[in-house]
């Protein structure tokens, strides 16, 4: 059914004001408590008025009427949209539907000029009254009339609605079907959602706070930046008046805005609440994100930035409509920034090898459509060629950016690109080694001698994940027959029981041993006291011995024996790599992958070995075939490439 519209005419509202007095202020020297006082009054009152504590709310297709401002007609058209009777609830228990009528509450009802008028009821005061503390404007239910045209379109979708029985039907169904709009419906680049967004991603306001301000500018501008009011004094979505006006003309001169565009008074509006009007900041900042947080914002905001005539009804109107209207529609708002994406960030490739390929899109999804162009800042660096697709081809060793440019909306994404060189196995070959400590002259039972220790080994071996035992991987021989035989020869053995190989023992102590790399070892002799003794040995030979045992030892461990721990090549094609990830899809930090749970290589010789972190980078090389650069640390030499399934 075509909804009838009102076309607008000059006209003047008159409405009847209901007066309702606030309780007296009672002095801390009273003996008469608040409470009492207020029952006091209510028991004055005269006892055939009845006591109203509220009313029932209205039914959501009568609480708000839209008016095209071109269509309106009469005010007798605007009353008949409006209920006749409320339900009233009374002190005694009662309640019943009582006669009202509606007035604008605040300020006079102007629909050539305003945007936005709360009509509340009144009713007849020689038979009702409402109890002491009661708002009519702030507590009993209402009817929000928006006014807009073509310039001016209203905060949400809503009916304009008729006289008709029929328009309420249709008020009623499209109330409903406006339930289901939500503010990810919100796509459009409206001013009322560019003002939003300002609001909370840039000045730093939660929702409710911004739903506040929201409906202040509402009342004063209807969201337009050319708004021009107070006889030419007053401009713009807040209305700044006179020197507040010339001031936002000198700031967005000075800042380089246009004080006519709305970016310009947006920015005006921060630089106010960053300055003179910091207070204003100090109180809706700290509002509750909530219904409640919403009503404090408009509230406040019209009461110390605004600061209207009728300033109280005008500040609780506004709280009612951020709360009602703005709050609705914005509590589950959030900011969405389109952004550029590339397929990833961080490339690694190896020098020569094989290419990879970038891809774009706008994020979030459904964004749209992206046309992208690919540069690089190579030059002539030879690092990788980039081609109009967004294919990088690795040529050298180097490090490079590939910038994507959107060419419909401008915007930016950039990607690092590595090209490394594959890193040759580092491979020692061994060799048998041998080496004599210098002679040591000392007297042992009164016969001189010369002393040294020969250590034979080899000085190479792979990386086993285990500490290098040199007697074992090694083959470390030590000979101290000098010593031995010197023993057996000189008759110091004197219990035929008893070898002089029995009186030492050998024990090798080793230095970085469990990674590749350069390592040491030395022999440490261990002489056996209990041994000697029971070989007859005397107690000045046996300490003869201990200090000779002593000596060759420190020499041992001067001059250590050098060997390398060869590391782990992965490149080999027969290795196998398995690798587990903490979490489904692949996570990294600047190209390296950081979600790594277990990475396992095993060796065509059956040999297993379990890398910890330290010891591999692993780096992203095609993210979306989940294709990775796997270079060996430490204990692993090599570079190659692995993909993860």
């Amino acid at each position: 059914m075509k909804k009838k519209l009102f076309s607008l005419y000059a006209l003047l509202f008159c409405s009847v004001s209901v007066f309702i007095s606030g309780p007296a202020v009672v002095s801390a020297a009273s003996a008469i408590s608040a409470d009492e006082k207020i029952e006091a009054q209510n028991e004055d009152q005269d006892p055939k008025v009845r006591l109203i504590t509220g009313f029932e709310e209205l039914p959501a297709s009568l609480r708000r009427i839209d008016i095209d401002r071109l269509e309106y007609n009469s005010p007798d058209e605007l009353t008949e949209a409006m209920p006749k009777t409320l339900k009233a609830f009374f002190e005694d228990g009662g309640s019943e539907d009582i006669a009202v009528s509606w007035y604008s509450a605040a300020e006079e009802f102007d629909p050539q000029n305003g945007f936005y008028y709360q009509f509340s009821p009144s009713f007849d005061e020689t038979l009702y009254s409402v109890i002491n503390g009661y708002d009519i404007l702030k507590d009993a239910p209402y009817i929000g009339v928006f006014i807009h045209d073509a310039d001016t379109p209203a905060p949400s979708s809503a009916p304009v609605y008729g006289d008709s029985e029929e328009a309420a039907a249709d008020t009623a169904a499209d109330s409903a079907a406006a339930e289901e709009i939500t503010p990810d419906a919100y796509t459009s680049n409206s001013n009322e959602e560019i003002i939003f967004k300002y609001l909370i991603s840039e000045i730093g306001l939660n929702n409710a706070a911004a739903c506040g301000v929201l409906a202040n500018i509402y009342c004063e501008s209807g969201f337009r930046e050319d708004a021009l009011g107070d006889n030419g004094t007053s401009y713009g979505i807040c209305q700044w008046h006179n020197t507040r006006f010339e001031n936002l003309k000198n700031y967005c001169y000075s800042s380089g805005y246009d004080w006519q565009s709305l970016d310009g008074q947006l920015h005006f509006l921060e630089y106010e609440l960053n300055g003179s009007h910091a207070y204003v900041m100090n109180k809706i900042t700290p509002v509750s994100n909530d219904r409640d947080g919403a009503w404090d914002a408009g509230y406040n905001w019209c009461y110390y930035f605004e600061i209207p005539a009728n300033r109280e009804a005008n500040s609780i109107k506004r709280g009612n409509l951020a709360a009602d209207t703005f709050w609705p529609l914005y509590e589950n708002y959030k900011l969405v920034t389109v952004t550029l994406k590339l397929s990833q960030d961080y490339m690694y490739l190896l020098a020569g090898g094989e290419p990879v390929a970038l891809s774009a899109s706008l994020s979030p999804d459904g964004a749209g459509e992206c046309s992208v162009k690919y540069t690089s800042d190579d030059g002539s660096k030879g690092i990788a060629r980039v081609s109009k697709k967004g294919v990088v081809t690795p040529v050298g060793k180097g490090r490079m950016t590939v910038t994507a440019t959107d060419t419909v909306t401008g915007l930016k994404a950039y990607c690092q690109v590595i090209v490394i060189e594959s890193s040759s196995p580092v491979y020692t070959e061994g060799e048998e080694t041998e080496k004599t400590t210098s002679g040591h002259k000392q007297s042992i039972g009164g016969k001189e001698g010369e002393f040294f220790v020969k250590v034979s080994y080899f000085n190479a071996v792979t990386y086993t994940g285990k500490k290098i035992k040199p007697d074992k991987q090694l083959d470390a021989k030590t000979d101290i027959s000098s010593l031995t035989d010197f023993i057996t020869k000189n008759g110091l053995i004197r219990n035929e029981a008893v070898s002089s190989e029995e009186l030492f023992t050998v024990k090798y102590i080793c230095k970085k041993n469990k990674e590749a790399g350069t390592a040491l070892f030395y022999p440490a002799l261990v002489f056996n006291k209990q041994s000697a003794k029971k070989a007859g040995l005397t107690a000045d030979e046996i300490l003869e011995l201990v200090s000779l045992t002593g000596t060759l030892n420190s020499s041992l461990k001067a001059d250590k024996c050098r060997f390398t721990i060869n590391p782990v090549d992965i490149t080999s094609s027969e290795n196998e790599v398995r690798l587990k990830l903490n979490d489904a899809g692949i996570k990294s930090d600047k190209g390296i992958v950081t979600n790594v749970k277990s990475l396992k290589v095993k060796t065509a010789q059956g040999q297993s070995y379990s890398l910890s972190p330290d010891q591999y980078k692993l780096m992203l090389m095609d993210l979306k075939n989940s294709v990775m650069i796997l270079k060996g640390k430490k204990s692993f030499t090599g570079t190659i490439c692995v993909t993860i399934s």
